[in-house]
């Protein structure tokens, strides 16, 4: 054998170190489920992929995928506390990874209350291993809300439960928290002074990427129905590994109700930033506007003190304005996520929402789904560092309102996006038209109005703000759509896997995609 020479030994690994560092995907072979009805897929830690397949008035599927991507088990459990005939009127909560069972959280009306259902499930096989209900209402007037906890780097998880009381209108909070076998650990409760007040809403239950968890709820005293309430904000904040709550209640100006979208812990400024969208009604003659703000709460961990922060991108407004050749255009989006690095740094992603009047919304029977996207840094005191526009359609859908189920519907899930982080960038996954694909930042794009002839796409930002934009399966002469509601993200692995819709040669066929980031 012929010795290999240091030249080629060197090219051999630049060839590596390339090879290494492309993007990795797979596609299965064609699954056998209808496009109609609910899909969620999970990436376990076993190396096995979970695909769950919900349909109203027929058996749930659960297929199996091994780590070379092939299927190896499909089920059809029988469930005993499930309705599936009325599984339209049944709330996703979770579906995670505990301790080597796919856990699956589903909220339901059984024996007439709402009731939090937890299914597991054999991560091997896809076999039902148990059903149990975690958290049942105590009535109908005493529906108790509940939300499932968990970050990526916690083996277990935590359940949030709010409780209202009618008529004597008291609430409660409780946290569950449970191991990395699917045990109850212990659980938090909070009692939230409700004297004086008229009616009391939960606002948000949240957790971080680090484990610290957020509760807030909200005290509401009647004024003048409905313009006029004095609201007090009940603040509960628990740090990772702690056992009891900081409290604080704060409260707002009249007519303002928040609505919250998410929050991270600072840790350069031992801080809490909370991004929320503000809400007031305001009347300008004999009509009342409701107008909107998003705001970013910076908050002690200690809980003393609020300091409000606008989110108006600044930035991003002025290229808009240029854009369209008018000084008063404004971009107006939903907060979708965001995130504080070690060094107080906080990136806020928003997506638009283009206004369209009543009569244009007849005359076509569609609505505007989310369109472009902005992407804004902030530093620890709030202020905008910068901020830029990221082309994307807005997506014209036929007016049907989706039902309860899991929130979106298979086909509303084509219009939506996943936003996340890895350890080094920031990735927004969606489907993207040919023609408005790599448009330059800061350029109008065309509206789309068919998704058939979409592809799944995705922008890399960096933490410097380079931003690129690639599809995830370019091929000629084909269409690839992913199902946004069924991806999940794997942050160990830096990948996602989500059920995907492959249009070629006028036939259809739905397939599991794994797709691998690189940073």
């Amino acid at each position: 054998m012929k010795k290999l020479t240091f030249f080629t030994l060197l090219w051999l690994a630049v060839f590596s170190s390339r090879a290494q560092d492309a993007p990795v995907s797979f596609l299965s072979e064609p699954i056998a489920i209808s496009t109609e009805g609910w899909n969620k897929v999970l990436q376990m830690k076993n190396g096995n992929t979970l695909l769950f397949h919900f349909e109203l008035k027929k058996s749930t599927i659960v297929k199996v995928f091994n780590k070379d991507h092939k299927e190896i088990a499909s089920v059809k459990p029988d469930f005993k506390l499930i309705d599936v005939r009325q599984i339209d009127n049944a709330t996703f909560q979770g579906l995670i990874d505990v301790g080597g069972e796919a856990t699956l959280f589903i909220s339901q009306q059984v024996d007439n209350v709402n009731t939090l259902v937890r299914l597991r499930f054999n991560g091997a096989n896809g076999e039902l291993t148990n059903e149990d209900r975690v958290v049942r209402s105590a009535s109908l007037a005493k529906e108790t809300q509940v939300k499932v906890l968990k970050s990526e780097k916690e083996e277990g998880y935590h359940i949030a439960c709010f409780t209202y009381k009618e008529p004597d209108t008291s609430a409660i909070i409780k946290l569950m928290n449970f191991n990395g076998k699917n045990e109850e650990v212990d659980e938090i409760p909070y009692e939230i002074p409700t004297r004086g007040f008229d009616f009391t809403t939960l606002v948000t239950s949240d957790i971080d990427r680090a484990g610290n968890i957020l509760i807030v709820s909200c005290l509401a005293k009647i004024i003048q129905y409905p313009e006029l309430m004095d609201r007090t904000l009940v603040i509960n904040y628990l740090p990772k590994n702690e056992s009891t709550f900081t409290t604080n209640m704060v409260k707002l100006p009249e007519k303002i109700a928040l609505s919250s979208v998410a929050f991270a812990v600072n840790p350069f400024a031992n801080n809490i930033n909370w991004v929320v969208n503000k809400e007031w009604v305001t009347k300008y003659g004999d009509k009342n506007i409701s107008e909107q703000q998003e705001s970013m709460y910076i908050i002690p961990e200690s809980i003393t003190a609020m300091k409000e922060r606008y989110l108006n991108h600044d930035t991003a407004n002025k290229s808009l304005a240029k854009l369209k050749g008018d000084t008063s255009a404004r971009y107006w989006g939903n907060v979708k996520s965001m995130y504080t690095n070690n060094l107080g740094k906080t990136t806020v992603f928003f997506e638009n929402r283009d206004n369209i009047t009543d009569q244009q919304r007849i005359q076509n029977n569609r609505i505007v789904c989310a369109g472009d996207i902005c992407m804004a840094e902030y530093d620890d005191n709030g202020t905008e560092i910068s901020s830029i526009l990221l082309p994307k359609s807005n997506y014209y859908a036929p007016v049907t309102y989706p039902p309860l189920a899991f929130g979106t519907v298979s086909e509303w899930e084509l219009y939506s996006s996943l936003f996340f982080n890895s350890k080094k960038s920031h990735y927004i996954v969606y489907n993207e038209s040919a023609e408005n694909y790599s448009i330059a930042p800061g350029s109008l794009t065309r509206p789309v109005f068919n998704y058939d002839n979409t592809d799944a796409t995705f922008y890399h930002i960096t933490k410097d703000f380079i931003t690129k934009q690639s599809f995830i399966l370019p091929e000629n002469n084909c269409h690839h759509q992913l199902y946004i509601g069924s991806a999940s993200y794997d942050e160990k692995g830096n990948s996602i896997a989500g059920l995907m819709k492959q249009n070629k040669a006028g036939q259809t066929t739905l397939h599991l995609l794994w797709y691998k980031f690189i940073d």
